[in-house]
């Protein structure tokens, strides 16, 4: 809670240089795994730094969503491992390498970390001006970094995990209450023409095997979730990228 935004990212910058070209000097090499080896570098140490000092960089304005989304990626991502190696448990439908008891370790875990980080931050900053909402916030932004560890995607969670919690978490906190209150019913309204016509889009875009049944499903829920808040236009921008791409 003392560390300016920029002060963080320099830490990050010089972590970053030094687990890159001092680290493995000093392990030999040891906390590598076979593939890094193999790679020349190892890349989930690398990034690690780099992924903290982006959460910075984007976020610093709130320092207690960089505190947060940080402390899902090293709580959550971390017992995640554990329990699954520990305790094992069925596999998940999508990913056989990946637990359930993995996958509610990190939410578990990386949530209440998350909760406790954003709490010292907030509470050292301005004092008694916790938000009531901030362990729903916490947990909400755990559950998404969770499923998102858990799908295949290629990228290293070192990356995904915390850029995306903290990207939910900035999202889910600007929100106004009382803006939403007051135009509940236009949302409505919105929300259901956008699930009409996405329901539609989608079911061509399906027929047309322009998409995977899981892209269908995506387009589905992000097309409709903008049309719902950007309106129309906002959707003629996604549609027009779409039909380009």
């Amino acid at each position: 809670p003392w560390l300016t935004r920029w002060q963080t990212a320099g830490i990050c910058l010089f972590a970053f240089l030094m687990n890159w070209l001092v680290l493995p000097r000093i392990t030999r090499h040891l906390l590598e795994r076979e593939e890094d080896r193999k790679r020349g570098f190892a890349e989930g140490i690398i990034e690690y730094p780099l992924a903290v000092g982006a959460l910075a960089t984007l976020f610093g304005s709130r320092m207690e969503i960089v505190a947060a989304a940080w402390a899902i990626l090293a709580f959550g991502d971390g017992f995640a491992t554990l329990a699954g190696r520990s305790l094992g448990g069925p596999r998940l439908p999508w990913n056989a390498d990946k637990t359930v008891t993995g996958l509610m370790a990190f939410i578990g875990v990386g949530g209440l970390g998350s909760t406790l980080m954003a709490l010292w931050v907030i509470t050292d900053a301005h004092p008694g001006s916790i938000p009531p909402i901030l362990m729903f916030t916490c947990y909400g932004a755990a559950t998404v970094a969770a499923f998102i560890e858990s799908l295949p995607t290629g990228i290293n969670d070192n990356l995904s995990v915390p850029l995306m919690s903290g990207a939910f978490l900035f999202s889910l906190t600007a929100l106004d209450p009382g803006k939403l209150s007051a135009h509940s019913d236009e949302i409505l309204m919105s929300l259901a023409s956008g699930a009409a016509i996405n329901l539609i889009i989608s079911g061509i875009a399906w027929a047309t095997r322009t998409v995977k049944p899981s892209g269908a499903v995506a387009g589905f829920l992000v097309g409709t979730a903008i049309y719902a808040f950007g309106g129309w236009q906002a959707f003629v921008i996604l549609l027009l990228f779409f039909v380009l791409g």
